[in-house]
Order: C-alpha cells, then sequence, then structure tokens
C-alpha cells in the first residue's frame, strides 16, 4: 500500500485544512489508501471533521449558478430594494429554495425582473409552481404566467389545485397564486444578507 511521506503530508494537510477536500477525495488525489490519509492526520495532529463538517464545506465549495454585478446603477440599486422588500413579506425564508409567492402580477414580474437583471440566474434553473382553486383552468394558468414571466411551461411543475369552499370565490386569485423558485440556498442567503442590512439601515 503506498504511504504519504513527509513533503506530501504538507498537501495533506492544505487539501484538508485549507481547500475542505475529504479524506477519501485526498486518497483520490495522492492515489493512495483513505488508511494513509487517516494516519498521516493523525500524525500532523489534524482533528477530524466529522461528514456533516466535511459536507458543508463540499457545499461552500461549490460554483455559483449566480453571478452578481459587483456594481450596480442607481435603478439597479432600487430594484434590490423593492425585490428584496417584497420577498421579506412574501418568500419562503428557510430551506434551500428561493420560494417568491403572490398573486399581483406586477409584483412577479419585478421579482423575476430581480432574479435575471441582477442575480444573473441560471434560466433553466428557473421553476414555476401555481396554486388555484378548482373553479380555474390550471392549463390557462400555466399559459398565461408562462408568457407574462417568460418562463417555458416545461418548466412549470403539476399545479395544486385546491378543492373547498373557498373557491367558490373566483375572482379572489384570478391567476391563481404564483410561486417563482430557484433551487439555489446560498442565493437564499443573499436575499436574507440583503434583507438584514436593509432592514438593519431602515429600521432605526
Amino acid at each position: 500500500m503506498a504511504t504519504i511521506n513527509e513533503s506530501s503530508s504538507k498537501i495533506v494537510r492544505e487539501l484538508y485544512t485549507v481547500e475542505g477536500l475529504g479524506s477519501r477525495e485526498i486518497a483520490e488525489r495522492l492515489g493512495v489508501g483513505i488508511d494513509a490519509v487517516y494516519y498521516c492526520l493523525r500524525r500532523l495532529g489534524v482533528k477530524r471533521r466529522t461528514a456533516t463538517e466535511t459536507n458543508s464545506m463540499r457545499f461552500e465549495r461549490q460554483a455559483l449558478s449566480y453571478a452578481i454585478p459587483k456594481t450596480l446603477t442607481n435603478e439597479q440599486e432600487r430594484l434590490v430594494l423593492l425585490a428584496t422588500s417584497l420577498y421579506w413579506a412574501e418568500g419562503a425564508k428557510r430551506g434551500h429554495v428561493v420560494d417568491f409567492a403572490n398573486s399581483d402580477v406586477q409584483m412577479c414580474k419585478i421579482f423575476i425582473r430581480f432574479l435575471r437583471e441582477i442575480c444573473q440566474v441560471d434560466e433553466t434553473r428557473l421553476r414555476g409552481f401555481i396554486y388555484c382553486h378548482n373553479n380555474q383552468n390550471p392549463a390557462q394558468l400555466v399559459a398565461f404566467w408562462s408568457k407574462t414571466l417568460e418562463v417555458p411551461k416545461s418548466q412549470f411543475t403539476k399545479p395544486y389545485v385546491r378543492s373547498a369552499k373557498a373557491s367558490k370565490t373566483p375572482h379572489r386569485m384570478e391567476h391563481g397564486l404564483m410561486h417563482i423558485r430557484y433551487s439555489d440556498k446560498k442565493l437564499l442567503r443573499q436575499i436574507q444578507a440583503w434583507i438584514d442590512e436593509y432592514s438593519k439601515d431602515l429600521g432605526r
């Protein structure tokens, strides 16, 4: 079995503590057994991480699926403030998905413009989900929101149709309740950071 010499030990330490690679990843990169990596870490006095800690570091190393410009115009700054305020009121705060829900067409258009123009998201990861009542036509609602938000119908998940007495109020949500979703925990954290920043500055 291949061993890890003194010079390679420095590489092991850097890969494990700085780059956050797991023991198995290091073993594969150096072409040695995982036991050799374990022994090297013990010899160096490096504390082993838990699987949860390793997964967390691996997540942080992942490339972003969005790209926020370093500088924004005044109009873009206003867009960030408005969109994050809308999300503060109508968005999911927990989990791994950016999920903005509203029945107001203009609000939804503003939020998706924010995702595209400010966050420069990966369009293929955008998802639409509609909540509606049983006296509404789900296919027509999907067609409406797909055209309005310029999101392909193929990126809409199956609508949720509520069959209850509340469905007797057809004009309460003319176009249903639209969810704009984007699966990226890092982007969710960024939006929450904007919310925290604005709320502290303006809530004095």
